[in-house]
């Protein structure tokens, strides 16, 4: 079966989490949680406290009020996340949005902003020579982008995205820390604004 917002079946997709279904209608958690506010009596639930019950009714009025929109990385209709940029009116689905460098953050109000209004890291510092992911070895771009990211603490830690994505996952949000100084209080934070999932 596949997701009735992002018309993908994979549930494995990166950032789209579990998939839901009831009554043959399917959806996955993120893709209900990133789309636009749901009219009352439908408030948005935190993710993993969708019932059955939510599933019907949230899939049927977002999908209505998105089914016409296109989404401006693949083009497609069915666009169900929209950048939370004022007067910007771009909308993705949420499996293109990593093709494309825009970013879903997985807390508070569930905010999603297209490549050109992404949050960015702040941190001044500066790469000595050619800079390896702490995590997977390889070597990172030479400055801060969507892809390569670093540790707003020790100012050391460089990694690429996917890397700290697949590291947060593994850890959780008791145990995510930076992997090289393991400070939480100022790196935890700093990796959800940037759209990090921690479950």
């Amino acid at each position: 079966p596949e997701c009735v917002l992002c018309h993908r079946s994979d549930t494995s997709l990166d950032g789209c989490g579990p998939m839901l279904q009831v009554d043959g209608v399917c959806a996955h958690v993120h893709c209900l949680v990133s789309s636009p506010r749901l009219p009352a009596p439908f408030p948005k639930p935190l993710p993993g406290t969708w019932s059955p019950q939510d599933l019907a009714p949230a899939t049927s009025l977002t999908g209505l009020l998105c089914s016409l929109q296109r989404c401006c990385v693949c083009r497609k209709k069915g666009a169900t996340v929209a950048c939370w940029q004022k007067r910007c009116s771009r909308r993705f689905h949420l499996p293109c949005s990593s093709q494309r460098g825009c970013i879903s953050q997985f807390f508070g109000d569930y905010s999603s902003f297209c490549w050109e209004h992404r949050p960015q890291q702040s941190v001044e510092t500066l790469q000595e020579g050619h800079t390896t992911c702490i995590i997977c070895m390889e070597v990172v771009e030479d400055s801060l982008s969507y892809t390569t990211m670093v540790c707003p603490s020790c100012k050391h830690a460089w990694f690429h995205r996917g890397c700290i994505q697949g590291q947060a996952l593994r850890a959780g949000l008791r145990h995510f820390a930076c992997p090289h100084c393991r400070d939480r209080e100022r790196f935890l934070p700093e990796m959800l604004h940037m759209g990090i999932r921690v479950p």
